[in-house]
């Protein structure tokens, strides 16, 4: 599923800075926006990562949850495309 339109994808992490830069630049993200904060998951009252969070562009939260699979996040992506803000990819 493709988020629609000009979706945004920002890297949330507790870890170190340089092997988060290592390991986005090992699956050829490292462009990828990053943000740093070893308390961040505690603060959010998010269990542990990975972790989706899909916003529409004002910034309202669609659909949150884990996203360990792409089963879990494509179900995500679903959810928020039964409100009309993301539509399926072309099948493969």
């Amino acid at each position: 599923m493709l988020l629609t339109p000009n979706p945004r994808v920002v890297m949330v992490s507790a870890a170190e800075e340089r092997p988060v830069r290592e390991h986005l630049a090992a699956h050829g993200v490292a462009d990828l926006p990053l943000v740093i904060d070893p308390d961040v998951y505690e603060v959010n009252d998010i269990a542990w990562p990975p972790f989706a969070v899909i916003t529409d562009a004002q910034g309202t939260v669609l659909a949150a949850g884990g996203a360990d699979t792409p089963q879990r996040l494509n179900t995500l992506l679903r959810v928020t495309s039964y409100r009309g803000r993301v539509s399926p990819a072309a099948p493969a």
